[in-house]
């Protein structure tokens, strides 16, 4: 009897629904209680679960109220396909609601589905098991189709338009959120991503990814012949916006297998687990025109293998995309292994990789803007590193990653204290193509320091600004101070400085000095 009360009570949300109501299920623990009359909004529902189990799965134009004083339990996952017009806030304006996940599968999941928003309410300890892009290379005899699994507090594919505003997702055990080849305008603002990461030395963490998606994750059919294995309108177009955003104590991880080598990544050859701790922002597929906009954000205290706050990549046949960061704060971001004393991987701050050969990644665009990096570490690219590939012909076809009014202080690294430039260099590779050339404008490096060890085999520290074989373009005015290490070492690469009112360097034990 009671089944058949609820699913009633269902059909008569779904038929709110399709006649364009937004039905309002409020819940509050106090005064409400676990009825049909809940599920209709006549009366608030006691539980958070009862309300999502009896609202969920396909189901649109659901506001549901949580009230804001006592924390909501949690204690399953619940997804949603094919939704709209779903949103999840606190039930009184300016104070923050608290769902507090109660066991091993909570969270929330959304398949298909648009106009989702998030408002002043918090996640705290969740995370339901989902399966990744990220290839598991300990499996020998799965040719590529065998695929790691990681916890996710909010999760999202084939999604559209998409808000946060004052949104806390905290102490996930697994990943913050995720967002699979979501497209639409998405806005996360005002909100808070800390205290993520994978439990039991599990895969996985980090506080929010971004990725556009190759092959559907666990799909066993995806080969590197497939290409985008689904609709073609979830790769073109779309936007992020992140702006007066948090991302803190958070910890990327990858399995142990893979430990801190680098794959090169292409189609279902993937890891994407263990990079980018605070915010990963990878372009898979054939993925065109994204645009993604990082303002006035803060990047403090997270810990991953590659990229330790922000991944930033392009992959496979991406183009014509755009990512920005303009405003952004970068501190104390560090290494995950020991290891990086004497040996390691790259990116203190970010790490930004154009990963693909013959015309195949092209017309991207990286800018940073008014961007600082302070005190992060890394064995190499303290502040930054980037890592690119030959990918076009011709300029007309060119990747951009452009630096305007920058600062690195005090970063430290064992070769390039503030920024590690590097291409991957093939024997034999001579078919014509070039390599990005980065420009900085109006950019300050001071105060940063090469890590000098005396571990054998290791090589010595050299430069605040250390470049491999990517040319580099420096113009307008740039400062170079009180470096310890050279300030500025290329490596089988050209260095121009253009229209330069003012280049001033002048560093401690430094190779190269002008004043």
């Amino acid at each position: 009897m009671a089944k058949l009360l609820l699913a009633l009570t269902v059909a008569r949300v779904l038929i709110a629904a399709v006649a364009g109501e937004i039905l309002q299920i409020e819940v509050n623990g106090e005064s409400g209680n676990d009825t049909e009359d809940c599920l209709s909004g006549e009366e608030p529902c006691a539980t958070l679960d009862y309300a999502l189990n009896g609202t969920s799965s396909s189901v649109s134009s659901v506001h549901y109220l949580l009230a804001p004083d006592v924390p909501h339990e949690l204690r399953n996952n619940y997804s949603f396909y094919d939704g709209t017009n779903i949103r999840i806030s606190s039930s009184l304006n300016g104070n923050r609601a608290y769902i507090e996940c109660i066991g091993n599968n909570t969270g929330l999941s959304f398949d298909h589905s648009q106009n989702l928003s998030f408002c002043d309410v918090t996640f705290n300890h969740c995370g339901s098991s989902h399966v990744t892009t990220s290839s598991d290379f300990s499996n020998f005899e799965s040719n590529g189709t065998s695929y790691l699994y990681t916890n996710i507090t909010l999760f999202f594919i084939f999604c559209r338009d998409v808000t946060f505003d004052g949104v806390v997702v905290t102490n996930s055990t697994g990943t913050g959120v995720v967002f699979y080849s979501t497209i639409g305008n998405n806005f996360i603002s005002n909100s808070n991503f800390t205290y993520n990461r994978p439990v039991e030395d599990k895969p996985g963490g980090g506080g929010v990814a971004v990725e556009y998606i190759y092959c559907i994750p666990g799909d066993p059919s995806c080969s590197e012949k497939s290409g985008n294995s689904f609709n073609s309108t979830y790769s073109n177009g779309g936007s992020f916006t992140f702006r007066l955003c948090n991302f803190s104590d958070n910890e990327a991880n990858t399995s142990n297998f893979n430990g801190d080598s680098f794959i090169v990544p292409h189609a279902n050859t993937n890891v994407a687990l263990g990079r980018g701790a605070g915010l990963s922002l990878l372009h898979k597929g054939n993925i065109t025109n994204s645009r993604i906009l990082v303002d006035n954000c803060t990047f403090i205290h997270n810990k991953a293998v590659w990229g330790r706050a922000m991944l930033i990549e392009f992959q496979d046949t991406s183009k014509e995309n755009e990512v920005n960061i303009t405003n952004c704060y970068f501190y104390r971001n560090r290494c995950f292994f020991d290891s990086c004393n004497y040996a390691g991987t790259g990116g203190g701050g970010v790490r930004v990789q154009f990963a693909s050969f013959h015309d195949h990644v092209i017309k991207n665009k990286v800018r940073f803007i008014n961007v600082t990096f302070h005190k992060n570490h890394a064995y190499f690219g303290g502040g930054l590193s980037f890592f690119t590939f030959p990918t076009y012909r011709n300029r007309s076809s060119s990747n951009d990653l452009f630096f305007y009014n920058c600062t690195w202080n005090k970063n430290i690294a064992r070769l390039g204290s503030a920024i590690d430039l590097s291409l991957w260099n093939i024997k034999g590779f001579s078919d014509g193509s070039l390599v990005v050339s980065p420009y900085f404008e109006e950019s300050t490096f001071v105060n940063n320091t090469i890590k000098y060890t005396k571990y054998y085999g290791t090589p010595t520290g050299i430069g605040a600004v250390y470049t491999d074989s990517v040319p580099l373009n420096f113009t307008g005015n740039n400062n170079f101070s009180g470096n310890i290490g050279s300030a500025l070492v290329a490596l089988d690469a050209t260095v121009e400085f253009r229209n330069n009112s003012r280049t001033y360097l002048k560093v401690m034990k430094a190779c190269l000095e002008e004043q």
